[in-house]
């Protein structure tokens, strides 16, 4: 299809180049209303679509019109998850600095998404891998991760996580074609989100950031957005979640103490952690509003989302006017076998 001149205004080109692809993002004015025209070249391979996802805002769910609420859809990487971008950052640094070759085997100890990007990651570089989870890990989520290749050794729930590690360290000194990439003590978990999700955010909405919303998992993905969007603009505010009881309801719970909460974090980068508050949200109220958001908002969004999704309510409704963005980390489809969706 051809664009008339004197229909269109072509201008604000972004050239995002990498690995043999190309994408071009060009505003397009019509009727003064914006749309994008995006054009994607051949990709080398499936890792080169890792990142770049959308960001979109939240309307249904929104209780606040003076407030814009923007949700980063992280389960548009290609496995699922946003941990994609952080499989694919320890196998290539660990291939940098010659710790993994073809003749070796990628074990993690993983009972999220880092293993389900893991697996795929390593199916697509030609690794074999070792997920270790333990027993409670998410059925489909397991499926996953042997539907590509990758196998899965369970322990105790008692023996996770410590033992866990403990057991992987001594695989590993009997057997040295086992790598480990080790996300809890690797700076590249949380660089990973600085150098490019970070960016993405800053790049897409365009303009001031009150607040940053994100679950904290391994801490990774919070410090290393936020101290991207700190170094941008050091007035915006990051708050962190986490999970009060799982398998519970609860209240948000603002009163959390922040020194010690923060030192519990499980990040390598934990000095650059930069979170303002942390707020608790239970597993109940998050399923539920997981559900909402796929209804509602036709997301077909994860817990974690759930658990963002409600704060992001919460502080639309606390900041009177403003621009929130939260992270949506992962699909649905993995939470299929809980009882989150069975309703």
């Amino acid at each position: 299809m051809g664009f008339r001149k004197n229909r269109w205004e072509l201008n604000s080109p972004l050239f995002v180049e990498r690995a043999g692809f190309c994408r071009i993002l060009t505003n397009l004015h019509l009727s003064k209303k914006r749309f994008f025209y995006i054009q994607y070249k051949l990709m080398n391979t499936l890792l080169d679509s890792i990142g770049n996802t959308p960001l979109v805002e939240i309307k249904k769910l929104n209780p606040n019109p003076n407030v814009k609420i923007l949700a980063k859809l992280e389960g548009f990487n290609p496995a699922g998850s946003m941990k994609d971008r952080v499989a694919l950052a320890l196998i290539e640094d660990a291939e940098k600095t010659g710790l993994l070759t073809k003749d070796k085997t990628i074990i993690e100890i993983t009972n999220g998404n880092t293993g389900v990007g893991i697996a795929m990651v390593a199916a697509v570089k030609g690794y074999k891998a070792i997920i270790v989870a333990p027993e409670t890990v998410n059925e489909d989520r397991c499926r996953v991760i042997t539907s590509f290749g990758a196998k899965i050794i369970l322990v105790k729930p008692e023996m996770w996580r410590q033992g866990a590690i403990d057991m992987v360290n001594k695989m590993v000194a009997n057997d040295p074609s086992l790598v480990v990439l080790n996300q809890f003590a690797n700076k590249e978990n949380c660089l990973a989100n600085y150098r490019a999700t970070g960016k993405e955010i800053i790049s897409q909405v365009n303009g001031p950031i009150d607040y940053f919303i994100s679950c904290i998992g391994t801490g990774a993905t919070i410090s290393g957005i936020a101290r991207q969007l700190k170094d941008h603009d050091p007035q915006a505010r990051v708050v962190g979640i986490q999970p009060r009881i799982w398998g519970s309801g609860s209240s948000i719970e603002t009163n959390v103490d922040l020194p010690v909460a923060a030192a519990t974090i499980p990040c390598v980068d934990r000095a650059n952690v930069l979170v303002d508050s942390i707020v608790e949200v239970g597993e109940k109220e998050a399923a539920e509003m997981a559900r909402r958001i796929t209804l509602e908002e036709g997301i077909f969004a994860g817990i974690s989302s759930g658990a963002a999704m409600i704060v992001a309510q919460h502080y639309a409704q606390k900041i009177g006017k403003g621009t929130i963005v939260t992270i949506f980390p992962d699909r649905g489809e993995t939470y299929l076998a809980t009882e989150i969706f069975k309703s």
